[in-house]
């Protein structure tokens, strides 16, 4: 799987391939969300270089790291990526101080960044050596630097002995040589290079060399078809999951979970019959219902009767019935919900749910107006 983004790695550096191929790019998806368009093909990229040192190049890697610091700051949905501590992990092996400036702006990214990216590597490069170069930085550089890892080398809040426990942990994370041992390797190392054909092939050979499951393994097994949008293997997966359920409010939101994976496969009387088993649980759950878990299995419900479309449907009707009943009682419905509660009123020809949760939807959608500063 390596070979292909080696020889891009080669190719780059004979001049056949552009590295701003694989630099920050904007796009915007039909739904007006921002992304990189090549986030993807910069991390496979990353792996590359993680896996041939005598092909790293520390240039390259400073302009990968631009890209990423971009993609992090610009994106809708932020949070810290993988290619973002890697490029950061390959960049501190050349253990120049300077690139404590590039660490900073990678913590300050984002607010996820600012949490979850290693404040170690803003010393990576020696704490000493860095602070000596920092005290030649801009002034808001300095304040950042110093918030984040103390005033001085002398009150740093990363001992030389923490610094370099860190520093042998993260080696063995980004292992300079690539060893596969098994299949479960294979997959991860697929998942990692976004190779979705091979991804499914090697899911597909795991499952059916497996005679028995364990829990972690069911829960890997779930990790993987959700991956490659196998629902029908992420049904069973789950199915079997229950077996290691033990308290009633495990056992209620797994059977919800099952519900919903059958409902993405129009499986609604199956979606039912989990509903259903999951109301026995519920009777020993105190205050279910004014619980997360309880807007859940409403929305669940209301999801089946629009699914099944068809007023006269027995199951249509008994899903209606209890989500109504129980609907009543609960607080703080959020904005689909009360739309799905509506659609199924008017499917179900329930006038009274429809007048009573028609204002709830309007006072919620001026609030949400109000907050949003429109008029």
């Amino acid at each position: 799987m390596i070979k292909k983004y080696t020889q891009l790695l080669e190719d780059i550096k004979a001049g056949k391939i552009k590295l701003s191929e694989f630099l920050y790019e904007e796009r915007i998806d039909e739904n007006g969300y921002s992304d990189d368009k090549n986030a993807i093909r910069r991390f496979q990229l990353l792996i590359a270089l993680q896996y041939n040192p005598s092909l790293r190049d520390e240039e390259m890697l400073v302009q990968l790291f631009k890209a990423e610091i971009e993609n992090h700051r610009k994106a809708t949905f932020q949070g810290v990526y993988p290619a973002l501590s890697l490029n950061a992990f390959l960049l501190s092996q050349y253990a120049n101080p300077k690139y404590a400036e590039l660490f900073l702006k990678a913590k300050q990214a984002n607010f996820d960044t600012h949490c979850g990216f290693e404040y170690q590597f803003l010393v990576s490069a020696g704490i000493p050596e860095t602070y000596q170069f920092i005290k030649q930085a801009e002034p808001n550089v300095k304040d950042a630097f110093y918030e984040y890892v103390g005033m001085s080398a002398n009150t740093c809040y990363i001992s030389e002995t923490e610094l370099e426990k860190w520093k042998e942990y993260l080696a063995e994370v980004y292992p300079d040589e690539l060893i596969i041992n098994g299949i479960l390797d294979e997959i991860q190392l697929a998942i990692d290079l976004d190779e979705t054909d091979i991804l499914k092939q090697k899911v597909k050979e795991w499952y059916h060399s497996k005679s028995s499951w364990s829990k972690d393994e069911l829960n890997n097994l779930v990790y993987f078809t959700k991956i490659i949008q196998d629902v029908s293997t992420q049904i069973w997966a789950n199915e079997e999951l229950l077996k290691f359920k033990s308290s009633d409010w495990d056992f209620a939101c797994q059977l919800l979970y099952i519900s919903e994976l059958l409902i993405q496969q129009n499986f609604y009387d199956q979606a039912w019959k989990r509903i259903k088993e999951a109301h026995q649980y519920l009777e020993r759950i105190s205050e279910w219902n004014t619980a997360g878990l309880g807007r859940d299995l409403v929305e669940c419900s209301f999801d089946i009767v629009l699914g099944v479309d068809d007023k006269n449907n027995s199951i249509a009707k008994e899903a209606f019935q209890w989500a109504s009943d129980n609907v009543k009682q609960m607080e703080n419905l959020h904005l689909d919900l009360l739309e799905k509660i509506i659609q199924a009123g008017n499917l179900m020809g329930d006038s009274g749910l429809n007048h009573q949760f028609s204002e709830i939807l309007e006072k919620e959608r001026k609030e949400l107006d109000k907050l949003m500063n429109r008029k």
